[in-house]
């Protein structure tokens, strides 16, 4: 979600005008049959331009501080990346968390690499499932010292908790979860709901 909106505020808001423009709107309406063949339709384009939105996913999208592709720590980096991105965002109007100027998800990214130059294995879940909440602070502490990033304990919680399932299941890498799910995404997703269905149930 683009910054400039990304509160909780401004998501609600977000969702009553969507809701009262499907209910009133007289010259645009959306027919919900069609969904899945415009789907079809942007998918079908995107492989045929495969090799023009590669690049620009590359150079554009991704952030110049994910790790190098053939980096062996690579699956595990982005594993606890997109474990910690939630709730990044203070009220709008309000000092937002920034790490090397960046909000939400991009000083997140900025977060993590700062970690790994620091010499703390922050993708090693032998690290995080022991790490203490005064040392996930100063690894997620932002530009000035404040504010702290949202929802510090509940980070450290969930850290520990996949941690712990990938240490005890998956011979702590993510990328025993790739190889069982013979990295097909839909057998991916349903490995992960079934062990997020234990995670938080101790």
């Amino acid at each position: 979600m683009a910054e400039g909106i990304s509160s909780d505020y401004a998501v609600i808001e977000l969702w009553k005008a969507v809701k009262s423009i499907k209910k009133d709107a007289q010259d645009v309406s959306v027919i919900e049959g069609n969904i899945p063949k415009v789907a079809e339709m942007v998918m079908e384009y995107i492989l045929k331009n495969i090799n023009y939105f590669v690049p620009i996913n590359n150079n554009l999208v991704r952030p110049k501080t994910y790790p190098i592709d053939n980096d062996p720590m690579s699956v595990n980096w982005l594993f606890v990346l997109h474990t910690l991105n939630f709730s990044l965002w203070y009220p709008k109007g309000t000092k937002q968390w920034k790490v090397d100027g960046k909000k939400g998800y991009f000083g997140l990214c900025n977060a993590i690499r700062r970690a790994i130059e620091d010499g703390k294995p922050i993708w090693n879940p032998e690290y995080y499932t022991k790490m203490t909440k005064s040392e996930l602070e100063c690894i997620l502490q932002s530009d000035d010292g404040e504010p702290e990033i949202p929802l510090i304990d509940e980070r450290l919680r969930i850290l520990h908790e996949v941690g712990e399932v990938l240490l005890q299941k998956y011979k702590g890498t993510f990328m025993e979860c790739l190889k069982l799910s013979e990295y097909d995404a839909d057998k991916l997703m349903k490995l992960l709901s079934m062990n997020s269905s234990h995670i938080g149930t101790k």
